[in-house]
């Protein structure tokens, strides 16, 4: 089976990097040099790849071929300078799977060994080309392959996890978040200002948000168990 996959993780850190970087050298031109102009600048670039995400995806993006045997799986990622990456997994030293949708883009499956180790493969959710397999056929694929070994298998049996927001830790994540929210507009209340800060609003969103996602993983967990 032929698709894309995209190294989520690895491109999240360097953005991450990248951006307290650039925020640290602002503020420094700012409030140090006092030169608002040099921070202004900086903090430009410093937003600039949000316009190129796309071709930044790109470059984080590699073409893998995937093959379920029973009992195990060998993938073959190609990588950009034309060389492969070779792995075979096993079924019996894992003790765990689930699949997570980080955002509309990716669907993620992330498999966790015996000794706590893990690692994941991110797919496209929309299909990179004609000829390649769609996500929802592959996880899927992987899906029945781990439900087929866990019927004949005496000595393992692969448990398929929740992802974090589906989980009860990813609820009581949101529920304190939620108590967070209200003592916050609790004390926005208290102030002689009648305006509510800006902060309070991303802060709704951004719980409004992950109830959502919870709700979405959810369901997937419960059609897919």
């Amino acid at each position: 089976m032929y698709t894309h996959i995209v190294y989520r993780k690895e491109m999240f850190l360097k953005g991450m990097i990248y951006t307290l970087a650039f925020l640290v050298m602002g503020l420094a031109s700012t409030y140090l040099l006092k030169s608002r102009v040099a921070g202004v600048f900086i903090i430009t670039i410093m937003v600039l790849p949000i316009f190129f995400l796309g071709a930044i995806i790109k470059k984080f993006t590699r073409k893998i071929f995937i093959q379920l045997s029973p009992g195990h799986f060998a993938a073959t990622v190609l990588n950009a300078n034309g060389g492969e990456v070779q792995s075979e997994v096993n079924l019996n030293v894992l003790r765990s799977y689930s699949i997570q949708i980080p955002n509309d883009k990716f669907s993620t499956i992330k498999f966790t060994f015996e000794d706590g180790k893990s690692f994941e493969y991110s797919f496209f959710q929309k299909q990179q080309s004609d000829e390649s397999i769609t996500t929802d056929e592959l996880i899927i694929s992987f899906h029945s392959l781990i439900r087929e070994y866990n019927n004949t298998s005496t000595t393992n049996k692969i448990i398929f996890k929740p992802s974090f927001y589906a989980s009860n830790a990813g609820l009581f994540c949101i529920i304190g978040l939620s108590v967070f929210f209200i003592i916050a507009i609790y004390l926005a209340s208290l102030s002689k200002t009648k305006a509510l800060p800006v902060s309070l609003l991303f802060g709704f969103i951004l719980i409004l948000q992950l109830i959502l996602k919870r709700k979405k993983e959810l369901d997937y967990y419960k059609r897919m168990s």
